[in-house]
C-alpha cells in the first residue's frame, strides 16, 4: 500500500502554511472520531494520533501551543471535538454512563466464548470497544481459532449467540473469525488499522500480539497504537481449563474431523452463493469468514471530507 493512501489528506497543509505537521494529525483524528460522533480523550488521541509518532506529553504541548489547533478544537478539560460539535461531547458521556454495566456483560459472554474449544482469542470490537456504544448496540467479538478447526468452532459460538437471544438477550454478536493461519488482514486502510488497535482481547494476549505483529503495516497510519489497549488490564478472562481441554478432545476426534467437513462445506456453498448477501463480499474459506468488501468506505470518505475542510479550507 503506498503510504500517501494514508497521508494525503493529513499532510497537504493550509494554503498559508499556519498547519503544521502535528496540528494535521490532531485535526485528522478528531475528525475521524467526530464521524462516529464521538468526544475524545486525550489518552486516546495519543494511541489513535494520525501518522505522527510522539508521546502523550508532546501532544499535550502541542495542544497547548497551537492553542487547540488556532481554535478548531473544543474541551471541557477531558474530552476534545471539533468546534461547533459539542453534542459529541453528550454523546461521549452518554456512553460512557453505560459504560461498565455494559462491559460488565461483554466480560461475562467472553468467559464462556473463552472455553470453546479451539478458541485461541476473544476480542472485544465495535463500538463498545471505543468506548461509543450506544442504547440497543451489540456486543460485537472477534474469534480467532486454532488452524482447520475454525468452523467447528464457530458452531460453538455461535450456539452461545441462539441461547442468550432466546435468554439474556444481550445482543452477543460474533462477527469475523478467522484462524491463526489467516492473522494477516488484506486490505490496508485506516479503517482496518483503527479496527484493529481498537480492539481489547478478553481472552488470547499471546495470540493478540501475533495478530498485531503479522500487521504491522498499521503502525504506518497509528504509530502510537502498539501496545496493549487499556481496558484489557481490567477486563481479561481465563477459560477452565479442565472444560476447555475435554471439549477439545472430543472435536479432535473422528467425530470433530467429520464436523468440520461438513460444517465448513455447507457453510462456505451457502455464504458464497451468488446473490446470498445484499452487499459484495470477500470470500468464505476454510480459515477466515467472509466480511463486505466495501466496509469502511464510507467511513473514510466521510472523514476525509472533513480533514479537507479543516485543513485545506476546502469541502469535496
Amino acid at each position: 500500500m503506498p503510504h500517501q493512501k494514508m497521508t494525503d489528506p493529513m499532510i497537504s497543509g493550509h494554503p498559508d502554511n499556519q498547519t503544521s505537521p502535528v496540528e494535521a494529525a490532531i485535526l485528522s483524528t478528531v475528525a475521524y472520531r467526530d464521524c462516529f460522533r464521538c468526544a475524545i480523550s486525550l489518552a486516546e488521541m495519543h494511541r489513535f494520533l494520525h501518522g505522527h509518532a510522539c508521546t502523550i506529553q508532546e501532544l499535550q504541548e502541542a495542544l497547548d501551543r497551537t492553542e487547540l489547533c488556532q481554535g478548531r478544537l473544543e474541551t471541557d478539560g477531558s474530552y476534545y471535538w471539533l468546534k461547533g460539535r459539542r453534542e459529541n461531547l453528550t454523546h461521549r458521556q452518554n456512553s460512557e454512563a453505560r459504560l461498565q454495566a455494559r462491559l460488565k456483560q461483554a466480560q461475562d459472554v467472553a468467559r464462556i466464548l473463552c472455553n470453546m474449544p479451539h478458541v485461541r482469542m476473544v476480542g472485544l470490537s465495535g463500538a463498545l470497544a471505543a468506548r461509543n456504544s450506544t442504547a440497543g448496540d451489540d456486543l460485537d467479538f472477534f474469534c480467532i481459532t486454532d488452524q482447520g478447526k475454525m468452523w467447528r468452532a464457530r458452531a460453538w459460538v455461535v450456539c452461545v449467540r441462539v441461547l442468550d437471544s432466546k435468554t439474556k438477550k444481550l445482543g452477543v454478536c460474533p462477527n469475523y473469525f478467522v484462524s491463526t493461519a489467516a492473522l494477516h488482514m488484506e486490505k490496508h486502510t485506516l479503517y482496518i488499522a483503527n479496527e484493529l488497535a481498537l480492539m481489547v482481547p478478553l481472552f488470547g494476549e499471546d495470540i493478540y500480539h501475533e495478530m498485531r505483529a503479522q500487521n504491522l503495516w498499521t503502525n504506518r497510519f497509528l504509530p502510537n497504537a502498539t501496545d496493549l489497549p487499556e481496558m484489557t488490564r481490567d477486563l481479561s478472562v481465563r477459560p477452565n481449563r479442565g472444560v476447555k481441554t475435554a471439549l477439545e478432545a472430543l472435536m479432535n476426534s473422528p467425530i470433530g474431523t467429520w464436523f468440520e467437513r461438513f460444517e465448513s462445506t455447507r457453510k462456505m456453498r451457502r455464504l458464497n452463493a451468488p446473490g446470498f448477501h445484499d452487499t459484495p463480499h470477500s470470500a468464505f474459506t476454510h480459515e477466515r469468514t467472509g466480511q463486505r468488501i466495501f466496509t469502511g468506505e464510507a467511513i473514510e470518505k466521510a472523514w476525509r471530507t472533513r480533514v479537507d475542510t479543516l485543513i485545506n479550507g476546502e469541502e469535496k
